[in-house]
């Protein structure tokens, strides 16, 4: 797994099958992304109801269609939660579609747990668009990862 810091706040860890291989979009060996931010809550009332709490929200995980169902994005979110640790991040949080069950089952296993929803919880979910458009037609979970040190 290697990651990849950006200016913003934002980390990518890609999964690739050799970790000599240089991995690019087009080359054979990236097995999946997964990238983590922590720009999306500045402002919430989420995060200004706990403004001690260090958090990123991971923004997108993806997985070449060749390698899903072989634990993967499992292993990713692994990583990600060992990243986070080494960081000094409090914790993880993300949203996924509640009719994904596959997803809502690797996040828990992965130890996500659904949070209540609070008026924080919505207010943040809409300012991640999820309330909008398209998206408005599902209704989302925001999952939490507590980092245990």
């Amino acid at each position: 797994m290697r990651n990849r810091y950006r200016r913003n706040g934002t980390v990518i860890l890609l999964a690739t099958r050799d970790e000599n291989a240089l991995a690019t979009v087009r080359g054979e060996t990236l097995m999946g992304n997964v990238e983590l931010s922590s720009h999306q809550l500045e402002g919430s009332t989420l995060q200004k109801e706990q403004p001690d709490l260090s958090r990123w929200y991971l923004t997108e995980m993806a997985v070449n269609s060749a390698y899903r169902r072989r634990g993967v994005a499992f292993s990713m979110l692994q990583c990600a939660e060992m990243l986070a640790k080494e960081r000094g991040i409090d914790e993880l949080l993300l949203h996924v579609d509640s009719e994904n069950k596959a997803a809502v089952q690797l996040y828990r296993k992965a130890g996500f747990e659904v949070m209540q929803e609070t008026p924080e919880v919505v207010e943040f979910t809409q300012k991640m668009g999820l309330l909008d458009s398209l998206y408005a037609m599902k209704h989302h979970h925001l999952m939490r990862m507590p980092i245990k040190v």
